[in-house]
């Protein structure tokens, strides 16, 4: 058992305290030195042992546990830590194993697991989602104006979410969990509040068509989808989206997290150019682009938009 860093010593600037639990001494090193290369993480230990990782983790309160256990010692773990803290306040799993069984994922979602990464993840995947785990816990719902909540649909196409989130327990709308569907069990139609439903897909993406035709089916006609650059280039790939806000703020943040991704056209005129409109937010500027409409396309109320010079 190794407490490299007491992060009740340290309070002048948010972290994420995170303990790293698992058999394999490589592992562990291998997440630590990556995890202490990304601003804002702190490594409070590593442990080789169930009960060492309940010791170190009551002692020190770590705000995420990575569990790297297989097999029984996994499932003693993650109860352990649900009795300990079952509130979540502190001691948040994530799932980091070389393969899981259907049963044991099961058992680990039931018991609040935030994520079950599996060997083929991505060091920038498992960043990602530590950050979301330990400061992200949305509602969806409709607060700072008037009006009725909207449908809330969940994508999450690996199962990585725990039903311990807001959104699945807070019954203050109708949700929708959707995943990979080989991820759903037999007979599963429920997960905590939510409707389950697996579309086809893999663990990295599901069929954003399907998505849609399943939301069409349930009458909406509208559907906004918020997410990072995996989810709105998914969309964009499959050509489902009308509309994309794009939002552009002077802030130097050097190399960076990789927004849309498609793929590379083999010259700039073959790239799509859209009709845009331009809105000031502050010190931040928003392009709302009509995607079904390139900007060099005059159609018969061209002559009716006024021109976009300057936004200052």
């Amino acid at each position: 058992m190794r407490v490299i860093h007491d992060v009740g010593d340290s309070n002048d600037k948010p972290t994420i305290a995170v303990l790293l639990a698992g058999e394999h001494l490589l592992v562990r090193e291998g997440l630590r030195k990556l995890l202490e290369g990304e601003p804002g993480i702190v490594v409070v230990g590593d442990v080789a042992d169930p009960q060492e990782a309940l010791t170190v983790t009551r002692a020190v309160k770590p705000k995420i546990v990575i569990v790297a256990f297989s097999g029984r010692p996994l499932i003693r773990t993650l109860r352990s830590l649900r009795q300990l803290a079952p509130a979540g306040d502190y001691g948040r799993a994530i799932v980091l194993a070389a393969r899981i069984t259907g049963k044991q994922m099961t058992q680990a979602l039931q018991l609040g697991v935030a994520g079950i990464l599996l060997k083929e993840t991505s060091a920038r995947t498992l960043v990602e989602r530590l950050r979301t785990v330990a400061a992200d816990d949305p509602q969806l719902t409709t607060r700072l104006v008037e009006g009725p909540n909207p449908l809330r649909v969940v994508l999450d196409p690996a199962r990585r979410l725990g039903v311990h989130h807001r959104v699945f327990t807070d019954g203050s709308a109708e949700t929708i969990y959707v995943c990979s569907r080989p991820l759903v069990h037999a007979g599963e139609d429920r997960f905590g509040c939510a409707s389950i439903v697996g579309l086809e897909g893999t663990a990295e993406r599901i069929d954003p068509a399907a998505l849609m035709r399943l939301l069409r089916g349930r009458g909406c006609t509208r559907v906004f989808v918020e997410g990072g650059g995996v989810t709105v280039s998914m969309f964009l790939e499959a050509n489902q989206l009308d509309r994309l806000h794009m939002t552009i703020a002077p802030l130097l943040i050097g190399n960076g997290r990789p927004a849309i991704r498609l793929p590379a056209p083999a010259a700039l005129g073959d790239c799509h150019r859209p009709r845009y409109r331009v809105f000031r937010m502050g010190g931040d500027v928003l392009f709302d682009c009509e995607l079904g409409v390139r900007a060099d396309d005059e159609g018969p109320d061209a002559g009716d938009r006024p021109p976009v010079t300057r936004v200052v």
